[in-house]
């Protein structure tokens, strides 16, 4: 079940982060999430504003995102590059999952899908970092498509399973 989180739900969702960056850092990538305190800020800042969700199964929390509508400070401003259109669009932040392998990102995603085209919004926004080679490799996956922000005009195609989604991926902090 993939529901809105409260604050009741932080101490699972810190044990969550901690599975997360423990992955990360075996995959080599030591530069992200690299602060609980200022991840928990951000968790909290989106759990009061109803923009942070938890995916539990079988009792047991496995994933975790933010699904911001609507403009993104985060995508003001683009070095060497432009989005592909200016239309409203859904931004993922801060998503995790418990186990790899499971399906889980891909439930979350599909859920996120759902939810995102349902208010007639065809564009999602993510990035990750360039050392992420989980999340590179499941959006390259999903969507069949990996740019970054200097590369998406360069040459675009739309994603195989969603060709009304507009994912655009960046691998570098903005």
């Amino acid at each position: 079940m993939i529901r809105k989180a409260t604050l009741k739900d932080l101490k699972e969702i810190e044990k969550l982060y901690y599975i997360a960056v423990k992955h990360m850092i075996e995959e080599g990538n030591d530069n992200q999430w690299t602060d609980y305190k200022s991840f928990e800020a951000g968790v909290i800042k989106y759990i009061n504003s109803g923009s942070f969700y938890v995916y539990y199964k079988n009792e047991e929390l496995v994933g975790m995102f933010a699904l911001i509508y609507g403009i993104d400070i985060t995508y003001n401003v683009i070095r060497n590059g432009q989005w592909i259109n200016d239309e409203p669009y859904a931004t993922i932040h801060k998503i995790a999952t418990k186990y790899y392998r499971k399906h889980i990102a891909s439930d979350i995603l599909e859920y996120i899908i759902g939810d995102v085209t349902s208010k007639n919004i065809y564009n999602i926004r993510i990035d990750t970092h360039e050392k992420n080679v989980s999340m590179r490799k499941f959006l390259e996956y999903f969507s069949g498509v990996l740019y970054s922000v200097k590369e998406c005009m360069k040459t675009w195609k739309m994603p195989k399973k969603y060709p009304i989604i507009v994912f655009i991926i960046s691998f570098f902090m903005l």
